[in-house]
């Protein structure tokens, strides 16, 4: 008893369930109820929730759609994964969206209690004759119908969908009848004139004029209409560059607006004519058909303006709004010059004079450079405390380097060597007279 009492949708069991999932303890104040994944068996005991708008039933085990009566406020019902077989007892005036995918449908019945139903998704039920799909014609605002992977096999169905006059979304995604209808996409296309996705690809415009063409002429008459859309494609495209041609002459924007329509008509009246594409006014085309990869209009057919016509005729005020009261004084914006280098330049002379200020005391009697170099021997830095005679000068005269080098004691010195140029020139020249050639 405890176990079918769990699985019940009791007062108790309700009100145990709006605790855990955050909800008012009220039920008269619900208007978002989530009572799925719960594996009730029935529905029963809701009708507290009177103002009930959006009502979550799906994942349970619900065998049958009842006791919902008292919910007149409902907008949105989710009854998806349990094991409903039959479309019952849904009278809400104000449902627009109902949910019963993953169920055991196979007729779509009784919904003409729910006038203002937009959305309708019966996904994996068993759905396979269009006659199961009459209940459809009594919903005039049905703007998405998903019946994906059902087992519709008959393609009648075409004549209940087309008369709804808001379909826009249709998903028949898996049943057969997409794999063995002859053009079924151009078919359902051109039946529902307001489709706007079909399946899972989007509806656009050129799509629907070649479907609709098909229906009227076959295939050539959906090849003409293929042209007809790159002409006017083109047409668009030259119309724009007229249009900016004229403008950049310095024509007003009158008459660049009707040399536009002008070239728009003419490309395709042209294209009536022929079946070619109009280049130029002299009537030069190339074949519409012939048409990839191809420039519109050659190089030498296009004026080119030059960057000094393009700054005289394009002229840019730079100011500030002025009030309406005072419409004759606008100040002119001064052009600001780039210092950053300046600025730059004047922050790095100011660290260099904050670090002379912090290392040179002011009591310090400074050396000029006059002073350092006129000073012939300095003396060097002590090492670790102790200080360092200072270098002692050897009398080099009438000694060579091996004697020089004996009287070196590790110590540093200080030789003065003086050579006589010329005496060096003689000696070069007597050592290279005899390498010389004759």
């Amino acid at each position: 008893m405890q176990e079918q009492d769990e699985y019940a949708m009791t007062e108790k069991n309700l009100l145990k369930v709006c605790k855990e999932r955050q909800m008012y303890q009220t039920p008269e104040l619900n208007e978002n109820c989530y009572f799925h994944c719960k594996g009730y068996r029935s529905i029963q005991n809701i009708s507290r929730y009177n103002e009930c708008r959006a009502l979550w039933l799906q994942s349970n085990g619900l065998a049958k759609i009842e006791n919902l009566d008292a919910l007149v406020h409902l907008t949105c019902l989710y009854l998806q994964e349990n094991c409903i077989a039959d479309m019952e007892n849904l009278n809400f005036p104000n449902l627009k969206q109902l949910n019963l995918s993953n169920n055991q449908i196979s007729v779509i019945k009784n919904l003409d209690g729910c006038p203002e139903l937009e959305s309708l998704y019966l996904t994996v039920n068993r759905i396979s004759k269009s006659a199961d799909m009459m209940g459809l014609l009594g919903l005039s605002k049905l703007s998405v119908l998903d019946m994906a992977r059902n087992q519709l096999e008959d393609e009648d169905f075409i004549n209940i969908v087309s008369q709804l006059p808001e379909l826009k979304v249709l998903v028949l995604t898996g049943c057969p009848v997409t794999r063995t209808m002859k053009q079924y996409r151009k078919t359902v296309i051109n039946a529902c004139k307001q489709l706007t996705y079909l399946d899972e690809r989007p509806v656009f415009e050129p799509e629907r004029r070649t479907s609709e063409a098909y229906f009227r002429g076959g295939a050539e008459a959906e090849q003409n209409e293929h042209l007809l859309i790159l002409c006017e494609k083109r047409a668009k495209d030259r119309s724009q560059f007229i249009s900016m041609q004229a403008f950049l002459s310095g024509k007003p924007r009158d008459e660049c607006l009707r040399l536009a329509d002008e070239a728009y008509t003419s490309v395709i009246e042209n294209f009536h004519k022929t079946g070619c594409l109009d280049l130029d006014e002299e009537h030069e085309h190339v074949n519409v058909q012939a048409y990839r990869g191809k420039r519109i209009w050659a190089d030498d057919k296009v004026e080119t303006v030059s960057r000094e016509f393009l700054e005289g005729r394009v002229q840019v005020r730079i100011g500030i709004e002025a009030d309406e009261t005072d419409d004759d004084s606008i100040p002119e914006l001064e052009e600001v010059k780039d210092d950053k280098e300046d600025i730059n330049e004047l922050n790095q002379a100011l660290e260099y004079e904050a670090v002379f200020q912090t290392e040179i005391p002011e009591e310090e009697v400074i050396e000029t450079q006059n002073e350092r170099d006129a000073k012939k021997v300095e003396k060097p830095e002590s090492r670790a405390g102790q200080d360092i005679a200072p270098p002692r000068i050897i009398d080099c005269t009438d000694k060579t380097v091996e004697e020089v080098i004996g009287d070196i004691e590790n110590e540093a010195v200080q030789v003065p060597i003086e050579m006589e140029l010329a005496e060096k020139d003689d000696v070069h020249a007597e050592g290279d007279s005899d390498s010389m050639p004759d």
